[in-house]
């Protein structure tokens, strides 16, 4: 079994996967210097392994929904629209290369872990408690918050296929 976490992210995100009892972490530092191709030749590696040992694949990107933010004197349309198109290019990769996928809303993947962002959690402070969950589960691993999220999407995709 290969497990796919994506958590796309505006500017910064990561892939999470785990095969055979191993975590390889992808974190992209910047969404717009990485190259596709990079990102095309890590799904057909997966693919290629998959088929090879006969495993199936489970991946889960995380739904982007582009909002305003109440406190936002502007609409930061260039930024939804970046986040936006990097959303839509990893799935077009993941169809491109065969990988089936599932795209929760957030909540649905943070309902596993019985975590939920209460009102008055800044962002930091909840991509804090995301870090620290996933640091918990897989203490061996260098997280910090641009990859906590693919790590624990990554862990539980298979339950987006039952």
């Amino acid at each position: 079994m290969i497990k796919i976490g994506i958590d796309p992210g505006p500017n910064n995100g990561a892939i999470a996967v785990i095969a055979i009892g191993t975590i390889d972490l992808w974190t992209i530092k910047e969404f717009s210097k990485t190259p596709y191709y990079d990102i095309d030749k890590l799904f057909k590696s997966i693919r290629h392994s998959a088929d090879r040992n006969g495993e199936k694949i489970y991946c889960v990107i995380e739904r982007q929904i582009p909002y305003v933010p109440k406190t936002a004197k502007v609409f930061p349309s260039a930024s939804i629209g970046k986040l936006m198109e990097h959303y839509g290019q990893l799935k077009g990769l993941m169809i491109a290369n065969q990988i089936p996928f599932q795209d929760p809303v957030p909540r649905s993947w943070m309902k596993i872990y019985n975590m939920k962002k209460e009102p008055n959690d800044t962002k930091t402070t909840w991509k804090n408690k995301l870090k620290s969950k996933a640091k918990q589960l897989e203490p061996h691993l260098h997280i910090i918050n641009d990859n906590a999220d693919a790590i624990l999407i990554a862990r539980i995709a298979n339950k987006f296929f039952e």
